[in-house]
């Protein structure tokens, strides 16, 4: 587990393309908590994108990791988080039902929702568990 971390920081890993819906659910539910979420595409630099990624990674308290579409970029996320020590309590998976997992990763567990009114009502018992659970 990487030890520096921001407390009550969401880093919120996702496809850009198609789930704006989703994204502002998850932000505004997170808000509703009083925890921070921040998405790499919000930063203003000339970084690499990728060390930008491992960067909030590590600085966030928690991980939200949205796997519809199974993005292989967010699949990379999913990776890294595990790499640095991220325990599963502080790790949130969604996934829209229908999702096709990868092998490597469908013995997790996944919050599936069906829309994104089920994902906000989801949403309210999940995150105040995350927060309740998360690092000490």
């Amino acid at each position: 587990m990487y030890e520096k971390f921001e407390v009550n920081q969401v880093f919120l890993g996702m496809q850009f393309a198609s789930m704006n819906d989703v994204y502002e659910v998850l932000k505004k539910s997170c808000e509703d908590f009083e925890l921070k979420s921040v998405r790499v595409d919000e930063l203003a630099n000339a970084n690499s994108i990728i060390d930008d990624i491992k960067s909030l990674i590590e600085q966030s308290e928690f991980i939200i990791i949205d796997l519809t579409h199974s993005n292989p970029n967010v699949y990379y996320e999913l990776g890294y988080v595990d790499g640095v020590g991220n325990e599963g309590k502080d790790i949130l998976l969604l996934a829209q039902e229908g999702t096709k997992l990868f092998f490597n990763i469908s013995h997790r567990r996944v919050l599936f929702y069906k829309d994104v009114y089920d994902l906000q009502e989801k949403l309210k018992t999940a995150l105040p568990k995350l927060k309740m659970d998360g690092r000490k």
